[in-house]
């Protein structure tokens, strides 16, 4: 509820912070979390100086505070959750996100019946979009992507089906009611990587998933070759019935003056792009953001780390990537790498999937 901040803390971050100072005495892991901070952090802070010489109108020194505490408090989560049984971990993320719908839910009700506001916190943006007490209703939104693929996969492993569904429905409900259109292509997006991971894991063996996924991609291919111009238009008109979607082109289009200047560790955070009136802005693009700030270093950083998490993943249970796929996809139209909550989905899988593994491990040991 970033709208309760005092500068950059609030509430969400002075909990998590105060959580996870718990941990710090403990020897830290070197996480596949912790390698790609130190490397993505170093990298942005080389960027900061080359910024200052070459373009220090584009320099937000205050930014790296941000990512420092991301960094931070995303090492010792994760270095907390592993201290926890397997068991244990799965039910915290259960209980965070139906303490998470119930609560949204609450406030959007509120919002509706009773008043714009609760307890100080805005729960508009503007006058027709829910914030949920944010200061802008990405937060809540990228939130519930996530849950959205969270109650997806509840579902498919047929716990409490129905009951899934309708959490599902209900993060659905409030994505739309934040009238993100990011949050609904993320949404469409996750579902159909489930849908598709759904169908390979019904069938037994690994030729035959190979044979499915091979099928579906061909067939997808097709639609996409012969409909191309009509998903084209449905696209622009999509992107356009954003009241700030076709100006996200205008910023994209500036990446690549602000990659120039510094193709190797980026410009460090801050204002690498300006609108069509000349304000400096951010980019409002994780990957072409990263790519700006911290350079190639910093992008292939995030690449190997994906790559490394999607691997885990498919050794264990495939129904965790929608999470990711959704909370990635809403990147392509904002800086989601930069919510705590996009940490929080991304430690809580890691650490179950490395728990996952460690218990196959030692099962195959003792038999």
């Amino acid at each position: 509820m970033t709208s309760l901040r005092i500068w950059k803390v609030g509430p969400s971050e002075t909990l998590v912070f105060l959580w996870t100072l718990r941990f710090v005495k403990r020897k830290l892991i070197l996480s596949d979390v912790a390698r790609f901070y130190f490397v993505f952090l170093f990298t942005q802070i080389l960027g900061s100086f080359w910024c200052l010489l070459v373009a220090p109108q584009e320099a937000a020194l205050a930014l790296h505070f941000s990512w420092f505490y991301l960094g931070f408090v995303s090492i010792y989560m994760y270095d907390g959750l592993c201290g926890y049984e397997l068991e244990y971990c799965k039910k915290l993320f259960s209980l965070f996100a139906n303490l998470s719908v119930v609560w949204y839910l609450f406030l959007f009700f509120y919002a509706r019946y009773i008043g714009p506001q609760f307890m100080g916190a805005q729960l508009w943006f503007g006058s027709m979009r829910f914030s949920g007490g944010a200061t802008n209703p990405h937060q809540v939104a990228v939130l519930m992507c996530g849950l959205s693929m969270f109650y997806l996969r509840d579902a498919f492993h047929g716990q409490r089906i129905l009951l899934s569904l309708l959490k599902m429905a209900a993060c659905v409900f409030i994505v739309v009611q934040t009238r993100s259109s990011s949050g609904i292509l993320a949404v469409a997006l996750g579902a159909f990587t489930g849908l598709v991971l759904l169908s390979t894991t019904a069938v037994k063996g690994t030729t035959n998933k190979r044979i499915v996924f091979l099928f579906e991609f061909v067939i997808a291919f097709l639609v996409v070759l012969f409909m191309y111009r009509k998903f084209y238009q449905l696209f622009y008109d999509w992107i356009a019935s954003d009241s700030n979607g076709l100006s996200r082109f205008y910023l994209f289009a500036q990446t690549k003056n602000a990659f120039f200047k510094s193709p190797i560790v980026g410009l460090g955070p801050g204002w690498h792009v300006f609108t069509m009136g000349g304000e400096p802005i951010e980019i409002h693009n994780t990957y072409l953001e990263i790519l700006a700030s911290a350079g190639i270093i910093g992008l292939l950083a995030l690449i190997l780390f994906t790559v490394r998490q999607v691997r885990q993943i498919i050794r264990v249970d495939v129904l965790y990537l929608p999470i990711i796929v959704s909370i990635y996809a809403y990147g392509l139209a904002g800086f989601a790498l930069r919510r705590l909550v996009y940490w929080g989905f991304t430690v809580f899988i890691l650490v179950i999937v490395r728990k996952e593994i460690n218990k196959h491990r030692l099962v195959n040991t003792s038999v």
